[in-house]
């Protein structure tokens, strides 16, 4: 199911229950706003658990318009480049997202 229209699930269970998605084969995408810390602490912990677990395939921006729910995505592209690597960054930005979509990169064939 798509995390916005899934059952909540409490701090204990979140780690298993995204670790027996990917073992299902599932991708797990993060929102940019969970990992500056716009949806409260908790969540950013967990965004960057999944990180820290390479768990993630794509970093989306979750905005739903220009005023209340602004796009953050390049200011989690830049987080992720500072506390990470760039490598991560774009993976995470541009190669990941596209293979979601079923698209390849020149040069990124096979690499999510």
């Amino acid at each position: 199911p798509h995390a916005a229209t899934a059952p909540p699930v409490g701090d204990r269970e979140a780690p298993a229950l995204a670790k027996a998605m990917l073992d299902l084969g599932c991708q797990l995408q993060l929102t940019a706003g969970s990992l500056l810390g716009n949806f409260g602490p908790r969540v950013e912990r967990a965004a960057r658990f999944m990180l820290d677990r390479d768990w993630v395939a794509a970093l989306a921006s979750d905005a739903h318009d220009c005023s209340k729910r602004r796009p953050c995505l390049n200011a989690a592209r830049d987080w992720m480049r500072r506390h990470y690597d760039d490598a991560l960054a774009t993976r995470l930005t541009l190669t990941g997202p596209a293979l979601l979509c079923g698209d390849a990169l020149p040069g990124t064939e096979g690499r999510a």
